[in-house]
């Protein structure tokens, strides 16, 4: 029996440009968020492992979301096989989503690119719709986004 891994990429431009339109970034769907999102999972130290490719990812969880950072693809290829250096010395530009409450595989939400957006799927689900893995990504974001607000208040 053969086994094929099935991914569902949705490429999404964050930077929308319409005829007569000036430039501008959509509210949630922008690499800055995406960024700050990183930065404040790294800054909060803390790291668990989702799956047998990494160990010790950074983590955090907020709402019924768990988030982890994947480390960029670079840090993997030799010469620089660093996949057991600590999380400062490694760059992170995929996030991995994973809905606690839902059966639902890991969303992987890459944003190395400053005007697009790629949104990964392994093993999709035959009623898996792509609005669903969209809107799905930017309620976690928007949670995300929410938890960085209430822990920079207090």
């Amino acid at each position: 029996m053969t086994i094929i891994d099935v991914t569902l990429r949705i490429e999404t431009r964050v930077f929308p440009v319409r005829d007569g339109e000036t430039q501008k970034f959509d509210p949630v769907w922008n690499q800055a968020n995406l960024i700050a999102i990183q930065q404040f999972i790294l800054k909060q130290g803390m790291t668990q492992t989702y799956c047998n490719m990494y160990s010790n990812n950074p983590y955090y969880s907020a709402g019924h979301y768990a988030f982890y950072l994947d480390p960029d693809r670079a840090f993997l290829v030799p010469p620089n096989p660093s996949i057991n250096s600590p999380p400062q010395k490694m760059d992170y530009h995929t996030l991995v989503v994973h809905d606690i409450d839902n059966v639902q595989p890991h969303l992987k939400i890459d944003f190395e690119e400053e005007y697009y957006i790629y949104i990964r799927v392994s093993w999709p689900s035959d009623n898996l719709k792509i609005g669903d893995i969209c809107g799905n990504a930017e309620e976690a974001i928007k949670v995300f986004l929410e938890e960085i607000k209430r822990i920079e208040k207090s």
